[in-house]
Order: C-alpha cells, then sequence, then structure tokens
C-alpha cells in the first residue's frame, strides 16, 4: 500500500516507519555483527595499570585499589580543575563538530588524554560514546525534518544505508588496528 500525501500526520509518520524498519533492522544487524566480533578480542594494557601501595605511587587523576593494588582511574566525583576545563572544552569543542556535521573524534581524544589523564586506547574508546551521542542527537533534530523548498527529507537515507556497512568494515578494521598497534604507536599516528 503506497503512503497518501493527504491523509494525517500520524499515519504519513507510520509509513514513513513502515519503510524505513527494513533498513533499519540491517543497519543494527550490521552493529551487532561488528560489536560482536570486536568485543570478544582483549584490548592492550592500560600503561597506567602499574602496582601501587598508596595513591601517591600513582600518576595524576589515578588511585590506587586497596584490593588489587594497582594504578587506576579516580571515580568522576569530586572534580578537579583539569576535570572541568576539560569538559568546558569537550562540550564546545563536540558542540562545534555537531554543528559542522563532524563527529569530532579525532580533537576529543587528545582533550580526554589530556585534562582527563585517560590513556590513548581508552580516550578513542571514550571519544567514540562521545561522537555516538551527538550523532543520535543531531538524528533526532535532523532526522525527520524536510527541506522547504523541495518538501524532500534532509537525510538521504538510501545513501546512509549504502555507506553504512563500509563505515562499519572501516570501524573494525580500526579497531583492530587499535588494538594491535602500541599506545606510542597510537599518539603519534
Amino acid at each position: 500500500q503506497m503512503c497518501i500525501r493527504d491523509r494525517s500526520t500520524w499515519d504519513r509518520r507510520y509509513c514513513w516507519v513502515k519503510k524505513m524498519l527494513p533498513k533499519v533492522m540491517i543497519a543494527l544487524l550490521w552493529a551487532v555483527l561488528v560489536l560482536g566480533v570486536s568485543c570478544n578480542e582483549s584490548g592492550p594494557s592500560d600503561p597506567h595499570l602499574k602496582e601501587c601501595k598508596v595513591d601517591t605511587d600513582c600518576p595524576s587523576l589515578h588511585v590506587c585499589h586497596s584490593i588489587l593494588n594497582l594504578c587506576e582511574h579516580k571515580p568522576v566525583f569530586p572534580l578537579q580543575s583539569s576535570e572541568i576545563y576539560g569538559s568546558l572544552l569537550v562540550i564546545i569543542v563536540a558542540g562545534l563538530a555537531n554543528a559542522g556535521g563532524l563527529g569530532g573524534g579525532a580533537i576529543l581524544t587528545p582533550i580526554l588524554m589530556i585534562f582527563f589523564g585517560y590513556s590513548a586506547s581508552a580516550s578513542v574508546m571514550l571519544s567514540y560514546i562521545l561522537v555516538f551521542g551527538g550523532s543520535l542527537g543531531n538524528f533526532f533534530l535532523t532526522g525527520l525534518s524536510k527541506d522547504p523548498e523541495t518538501g524532500r527529507r534532509v537525510v538521504n537515507y538510501d545513501l546512509a544505508m549504502l555507506c553504512l556497512p563500509l563505515l562499519l568494515m572501516g570501524t573494525l578494521i580500526g579497531v583492530k588496528i587499535n588494538r594491535a598497534l602500541p599506545e606510542l604507536s597510537l599518539i603519534h599516528i
């Protein structure tokens, strides 16, 4: 059954859902496949995980775990001054990157390393989460909007579905390279 243009807004949205559901399911299956493959591997060792007896044995923004006697990243609260500055910088950079249509992960990774004291691999993983959150927000703002002049959707979903498998395969390759290379080589790339 074709979508009828003169129906109510609810009928048009339901029709859009019926058309997009198979495409969304394919995208979710690709995501589950990539996540399933990449989660079964062990990551590189964190250079901050060194033996300690007291908190002063650990680097900045790290504390000594009382049972394991290993340095681990400190809890989120209380925030230190570098984390407050870093949070403000992340908000500004992520906002500008999303306004420009970019994820900003390449800029967020060094910010997480410098201001929050995370390792390179942990910063990359956290920047993925930040970019995903920004992308999700952008989708909810622009995903259903239409161009007022042409009446067509702003987002070309056919092109997105064409590019999505290649994007996910590139992500899988990048994750494997991240886990294979030592941390110093990731910083210099």
